[in-house]
């Protein structure tokens, strides 16, 4: 009787911790969508605000801000949070392209790239180092790479985009070194402001409990 009323207790305390991580389960996929959902229409909405343009010879070259939601959701959710709200906020700038989706595309790569290159790098190094320290040398892994992947993905379908224009348009040597040259001033401003204000946001919602994991160390 003894042994049978210990079993009993066992399975109840079982059922009860199952019911427990089941509740567990259920409210981190609630707040996994929510904030996806969130972040994913706050960064539509900065794609159909526009861009800055910066580069008087290529003004179709724009630092927006529509990055940021993808990069704090990167950090205070998961790298494959932030690469979900990328791919959702691309496809919705579709709405809107004037390149026949080419020009989307490159963004989509280049973002991706930003975003993974910067949260994977932040969530290792932020195991051995402070949150300043993590910030900046991610900041220096992410825009090694992600100007890297912008300049070669940007050289190979430059030219293809301008072959199938009017004769008219001839990409020249000249015009693509200095097409490439405004494709890296872009990109490396486009990431010192992403990155700088992503930073200046967490920081000031560092209190908040879904920031925990972030700001101490693991």
């Amino acid at each position: 009787m003894f042994i049978n009323s210990m079993n009993l207790r066992s399975q109840k305390i079982a059922g009860g911790n199952n019911l427990r991580l089941d509740k567990i389960n259920k409210r981190g996929k609630v707040y996994f969508i929510t904030l996806v959902a969130m972040l994913s229409a706050l960064s539509s909405i900065l794609v159909f605000i526009g861009g800055i343009p910066i580069i008087p010879m290529a003004t179709h070259l724009k630092v927006d801000f529509s990055e940021i939601p993808c990069l704090i959701g990167s950090i205070i959710i998961s790298p494959s949070a932030g690469f979900l709200i990328e791919l959702i906020k691309s496809v919705i700038g579709l709405m809107k392209t004037h390149t026949m989706g080419i020009g989307e595309t490159m963004n989509f790569i280049v973002g991706s790239t930003l975003i993974l290159s910067f949260s994977l790098s932040f969530k290792w190094i932020r195991k051995n180092h402070s949150l300043k320290t993590s910030f900046f040398l991610s900041y220096i892994i992410c825009m090694i790479i992600t100007c890297s992947v912008a300049l070669i993905t940007n050289s190979i379908v430059y030219p293809l985009f301008f072959y199938y224009m009017p004769s008219s348009a001839h990409v020249t040597k000249n015009i693509m070194t200095t097409y490439l040259l405004s494709v890296l001033i872009m990109n490396i401003i486009k990431i010192t402001v992403t990155v700088f204000i992503s930073n200046l946001i967490i920081r000031l919602l560092k209190g908040h409990r879904s920031l925990k994991s972030v700001i101490s160390k693991k």
